[in-house]
């Protein structure tokens, strides 16, 4: 689903109109942004959990130079499904979403 097909839902859903669709989903997500950048966590109901984690620093192979370099600590997202949306996607594997 596109970022302009959740805002035509939005829209159709609040009983509002593209623009004022497009706020709150910014607003949304702005919010959400905050928690992650503070908090490290967010849980969202019936949805699952987003969480920020520190990756080890290790060594890659660059094969265009063929060396290998240091890749430093770095963080990122990692999502965990809840378990109420990974019973409804398998329950409709055959449906779109």
């Amino acid at each position: 689903m596109t970022t302009a097909e959740v805002i035509k839902h939005l829209s159709k859903r609040l009983t509002l109109s593209q623009r004022a669709a497009k706020g709150r989903l910014r607003k949304k997500l702005d919010f959400l942004s905050y928690l992650l950048i503070h908090q490290q966590k967010v849980d969202l109901p019936d949805f699952g959990t987003v969480q920020i984690e520190a990756s080890e620093q290790c060594r890659r192979y660059i094969p265009g130079k063929k060396t290998k370099c240091i890749v430093p600590i770095r963080r990122r997202a990692v999502f965990s499904m809840s378990t109420r949306l990974r019973q409804w996607i398998m329950g409709n594997k055959d449906k779109t979403l």
